[in-house]
């Protein structure tokens, strides 16, 4: 039984943008009181594999595997006897990244074991969030969504086969995106809070969005920041973000964030772009956010 397998690793370089798409099979929710026991990763420029790797990780002592995983994957706990430590795991998969765009599906779930490791990547691309941007009204689950792509998704919940078909469904994803011409700077980092799934951590770098920061767009506004040398000059949204830390989420209100809501402003007569703390602007015609 392979337990430790990294091979093909950039065996033949791209000048392609790389992609890691990666997942993590874990004994819980919560990060802070479970443990990663499986990951996979395949090294992509969406036109040829560079390298996969796959480890299966040992239960930290007195863990068991939780009757969630037997039930519905066939992972069992004898298969993780001869794993490798979380640590050791951790710092492999780190290196197998590298400078490579970060990509998952749901990524603040697997985003926020990585964290506990001290892991923080600057560039990532969640597909689930990238999902309900696209597809507002339809679930974002990764089952519904490779069906409704034409993915084929086979032996859920198994690290392996999950980053197959996330492979499948980013390359579909983008290439709405750039059909319907949405700049690659609007889905770059951003995680969409919504119902399905409430976030519960928020990465470094991320661009966090709800349905208010998504309202938003298109939204006239004028510039109050006397410092700035756009002060009193008016200009239209087109992004629109929140940037912090979760702290409580709480029915995706703004107060379930630590941080600040930030506007990127296309300013009027040729002036460029700005980008703004919203306090530092007026909204027109008295609209409030």
């Amino acid at each position: 039984m392979t337990t430790f397998n990294v091979e093909n690793v950039l065996a033949k370089p791209s000048m392609k943008e790389v992609f890691t798409v990666f997942d993590f099979e874990t004994t819980g929710l919560d990060y802070m009181e479970n443990q990663v026991v499986e990951v996979a990763a395949i090294r992509t420029d969406l036109t040829q594999e560079l390298g996969r790797m796959h480890m299966y990780v040992k239960l930290h002592e007195g863990k068991k595997l939780p009757d969630f995983l037997i039930d519905n994957t066939d992972l069992r706990e004898h298969m993780l006897t001869n794993g490798v430590h979380e640590l050791q795991m951790m710092i492999v998969l780190q290196s197998f990244i590298g400078n490579s765009t970060l990509v998952a599906h749901y990524l603040p779930f697997d985003a926020a074991y990585l964290s506990k490791f001290g892991i923080r990547h600057e560039s990532f691309l969640c597909t689930r969030s990238i999902e309900r941007f696209l597809n507002p009204t339809e679930s974002a689950s990764l089952d519904p969504t490779a069906k409704r792509r034409g993915v084929k998704l086979e032996g859920a919940h198994r690290a392996m086969n999950d980053i197959e078909a996330t492979i499948g469904v980013l390359k579909s994803q983008l290439k709405e995106i750039e059909e319907r011409r949405i700049p690659r700077a609007h889905i770059s980092n951003m995680i969409i809070d919504s119902e399905e799934r409430p976030n519960k951590f928020s990465p470094t770098y991320a661009k966090v969005k709800t349905p208010k920061e998504i309202e938003l767009s298109g939204k006239r506004v004028k510039v109050r920041d006397k410092n700035s040398r756009f002060h009193n000059e008016k200009g239209t949204i087109t992004e629109a973000y929140l940037q912090g830390v979760v702290k409580e989420n709480k029915g995706l209100k703004i107060d379930g964030y630590d941080g600040d809501r930030i506007l990127v402003i296309q300013m009027d007569n040729g002036l460029g772009s700005a980008v703004l703390n919203e306090n530092l602007v007026k909204y027109n015609g008295g609209y409030k956010a």
